[in-house]
């Protein structure tokens, strides 16, 4: 009985420095990794001119995104309001705001399904109010750490007033795409087409396409120029049918 006690213990005592180096090496449970952050950027631009011309433009752009495996968030707004007073009465130039918001679910690494809705007033052309809601399915042609690019379609409907009009509402097609590269650690350019013409009537459609570019200052501030096109095939009686912006001014994100 007494050696087989000692057997026991001898077996132990030479099992437990095995057991101890074992769960000394055992790999460490790494934390969980943090959840992404919502990435947000504020631009601002101002233009004032004097002399012969005496002109106001002021601009405002907002965004912010968050992306996961399965979902993406994307909302933002811009604004404009410009005037020109060299003569004796002051002439509006500018006056829009426009907003907006996305939701996409990935069904794969690309493919990808989801909902975005638009608002915009621009009462240089004519616009009292555009309400636009559009199912989307979607898919990243390209989708690497420093670039992307992607396309959308699906239908839509708007409701909308244009200055001097009943308000009226109607069925639209919906296709978009968006590319984006960070070409160096300070150079970012992006650009984004969006075509939406009625499901009745081809001809009577609506182009909006933006270009730019973002140079970064500091760690969180950076010079951004862009340009914003907006086409309107059958515009508000009195109006012309493009409107461009060309914006620059200080973009900070945080």
């Amino acid at each position: 009985m007494k050696m087989t006690r000692y057997a026991a213990l001898a077996g132990l005592a030479l099992a437990l420095p095995a057991v101890v180096h074992a769960q000394t090496n055992a790999p460490a449970t790494l934390p969980p990794p943090p959840p992404p952050k919502w990435d947000t950027s504020l631009s601002l631009g101002l233009t004032v001119t004097g002399g012969n011309t005496r002109t106001l433009l002021a601009t405002g752009n907002f965004n912010t995104s968050r992306k996961t495996p399965l979902n993406e968030f994307l909302a933002g707004g811009d604004g404009a309001y410009g005037k020109d007073t060299t003569g004796t009465n002051d002439v509006k130039s500018a006056e829009s705001l426009h907003g907006f918001f996305q939701y996409n679910r990935l069904a794969t690494d690309r493919l990808y399904y989801g909902m975005r809705v638009d608002g915009l007033h621009d009462a240089v052309a004519g616009v009292n109010y555009r309400f636009t809601a559009a199912p989307l399915l979607g898919y990243y042609i390209v989708k690497e750490t420093n670039m992307f690019l992607n396309t959308e379609v699906g239908p839509g409907f708007v409701y909308q007033r244009q200055s001097g009009q009943l308000p009226q509402n109607f069925a639209t097609l919906r296709l978009a795409e968006h590319f984006e590269d960070k070409i160096t650690s300070t150079t970012k350019v992006w650009e984004s087409v969006e075509f939406l013409p009625k499901v009745r009537r081809f001809t009577d459609y609506y182009v909006d396409g933006e270009v730019g570019v973002d140079t970064s200052i500091t760690k969180h501030a950076a010079w951004t120029t862009y340009v914003q096109d907006s086409y309107y095939n059958i515009p508000t009686p009195g109006r012309l049918k493009n409107d461009i912006k060309l914006v620059t001014g200080i973009k900070y994100t945080f």
